[in-house]
């Protein structure tokens, strides 16, 4: 029995296609939340490269002061999160 035979296609091209709906259904929300966070990384480091010109703290009370500044624009990291956006913005560099 060939996979164009008409028994087949007509016992499983329910389940085929469903399973076709929803994998692009999940691949479209996983796209979603890929632009989304692009968007909050990159505001978060265009805001980084502005505040860093204007301290010459360095190490955790750099990290501390960024998190802080950030926290008063209403943007939310943590100084984890500020310390992976340095290294991402130093080798961007």
């Amino acid at each position: 029995m060939s996979l164009r035979d008409w028994e087949w296609r007509r016992v499983f091209k329910p389940a085929v296609v469903t399973g076709r709906k929803q994998r692009k259904t999940l691949d479209e929300a996983r796209q979603r939340g890929h632009e989304k966070a692009q968007t909050r990384f990159g505001r978060r480091r265009a805001e980084i490269q502005k505040l860093i010109k204007q301290t010459s703290r360095t190490g955790g009370a750099l990290e501390t002061w960024l998190a802080l500044e950030m926290q008063k624009q209403g943007i939310v990291a943590s100084t984890r999160t500020i310390r992976t956006d340095l290294k991402a913005l130093r080798f961007q560099s």
